[in-house]
């Protein structure tokens, strides 16, 4: 049996995506091994990961990478929730879907399948990396 939990970094919360600094992240992921859990379930800001429907930023990618990095130095697995708009209330939603479904629209699941190519890409190659799930309560959309 595995137990996880859905991670929310203790210093940022959400908005930590913008910092650079992982040192507290690796705090964050050895006080949660050390009380028994073997994977994180990470929570990416879609908003940031594709603010618009072509441009992915790096810094971002490149910032989940090193926290896929960390859970394998740590021991934990991680699965990544993709389309993140919705958490704890507040909207972190790309502009550029405010009008549209993004379940049913044919050119959002384009930008949608595009997105997670290029998620692919980058996770892929670490063994901490498990899996995806689509996104957090995607009933709100």
């Amino acid at each position: 049996m595995k137990f996880g939990v859905n991670y929310v970094p203790a210093k940022g919360w959400f908005y930590s995506w913008a910092d650079t600094d992982v040192s507290s992240t690796r705090e964050d992921f050895f006080a949660i091994k050390r009380i028994g859990f073997d994977h994180i379930r990470l929570h990416l800001r879609w908003d940031l990961f594709q603010p618009n429907p072509t441009y992915y930023p790096d810094c971002f990618f490149n910032k989940l990478e090193k926290m896929l990095s960390i859970a394998g130095d740590v021991g934990l697995e991680v699965y990544i929730s993709v389309f993140t708009g919705w958490m704890s209330g507040f909207w972190f939603l790309p502009s550029y879907i405010m009008d549209k479904n993004i379940i049913a629209d044919k050119k959002m699941i384009g930008y949608e399948c595009r997105f997670i190519d290029r998620l692919a890409d980058s996770v892929l190659k670490y063994p901490s990396f498990c899996g995806v799930d689509l996104g957090n309560e995607l009933n709100v959309y």
